[in-house]
């Protein structure tokens, strides 16, 4: 497992070695990518899958340090209530059309390491804040507001 970037402002990626989500992978994403944008504020949610990755004993200590209470969605639900799939992960969907492009054009080669996230770059600058809103209102989630 590696972690890598930024290679566009504010992001990371990992890779395993057998290309599934990781107990460490998640840890690492937890630590250095959601941490920071979550902001001081507390207490704070997670909301994920019930992926077995999301669980382990390390990250739950974390997120007890940090006041954070990870909600995990139903089975099977993730269509109607994850954000991410409800609006993002359509906009990430274009960015395997630009891998096949890639493979169309470069037959028989192995997209090297240094390039892996060039196709991503005109789908990844058109996800912006207001897509990332409407998933959650998609799913009717909101923030809730203490007043």
């Amino acid at each position: 497992m590696r972690l890598e970037g930024p290679d566009y402002p504010g992001t990371s990626y990992a890779a395993t070695s057998n290309g599934w989500m990781e107990t460490e992978v998640f840890e690492i994403y937890f630590q250095a990518t959601f941490l920071k944008p979550a902001g001081p504020e507390r207490p704070a949610l997670l909301i994920c899958d019930r992926h077995d990755t999301h669980v382990g004993l390390k990250l739950i200590k974390m997120t007890r340090n940090e006041r954070i209470t990870i909600f995990e969605l139903p089975p099977h639900s993730s269509h109607i209530l994850q954000p991410l799939d409800l609006c993002v992960m359509k906009s990430i969907s274009a960015w395997d059309e630009e891998l096949t492009k890639w493979q169309r054009h470069h037959i028989g080669m192995k997209l090297p390491k240094k390039e892996f996230l060039r196709p991503i770059g005109g789908v990844w600058t058109k996800i912006n804040p207001s897509i990332v809103q409407k998933g959650f209102q998609k799913a009717g989630i909101f923030r809730f507001d203490k007043k």
